[in-house]
């Protein structure tokens, strides 16, 4: 099953081929893709890029990319993974009297594990944002103690050279007095 990104009123949608709703809907087509990325290669499935007008731009397969997580999972949700596969596996192994129900199981337990991809995907941006923030704040803070300093010293400065011209000021005008004095006698 494809998972498609196609604009959808101004923004960007994720979802499988022939999918009525979609899976996840965002601002920018960059966005967009990154996450149907995470999810074909989790589902070993490829991703169908499509244009503004809807035609699509670029394909690509992920069927035989090696299912690798860099999440660090729970154990409860690894397994509720395991579940989620040991239900597909049994869904396409067993001989079901109605295809189209087994169709509709298979398909609503890829929904569910794509959606369950999303979420992990969204997390793993959502701890790389928080990161950035705090890379952020920290130089920001080191910026800030920086400038302080720079601050101090300049405030220093001029007042050591505010010093020197007042003592050159009185001295000057010691010198003035003294010259006067001279010419008076």
């Amino acid at each position: 099953m494809s998972i498609h990104v196609t604009p959808k009123n101004g923004k960007w949608q994720v979802k499988t081929a022939g999918g009525e709703k979609a899976y996840r809907i965002v601002d920018t087509q960059k966005e967009a893709i990154e996450i149907a990325t995470q999810v074909a290669k989790n589902q070993q499935t490829d991703v169908k890029i499509h244009s503004k007008t809807g035609a699509i731009r670029k394909s690509e397969n992920y069927a035989s990319a090696k299912k690798t997580s860099t999440k660090k999972t729970s154990t409860k949700t690894q397994t509720k993974k395991k579940i989620d596969n040991d239900e597909v596996k049994s869904t396409k192994t067993t001989t079901p009297k109605n295809s189209k129900q087994t169709s509709n199981k298979t398909q609503s337990n890829s929904k569910e594990k794509i959606n369950n991809e999303v979420v992990e995907v969204e997390e793993k941006k959502s701890v790389e944002k928080q990161t950035a923030n705090e890379e952020t704040t920290k130089l920001t803070r080191k910026q800030i103690k920086e400038q302080k300093k720079a601050e101090k010293q300049r405030l220093k400065e001029e007042r050591k050279k505010a010093k020197a011209e007042a003592k050159a000021k009185k001295l000057a005008e010691k010198q003035a007095k003294k010259l006067a004095k001279q010419n008076n006698e």
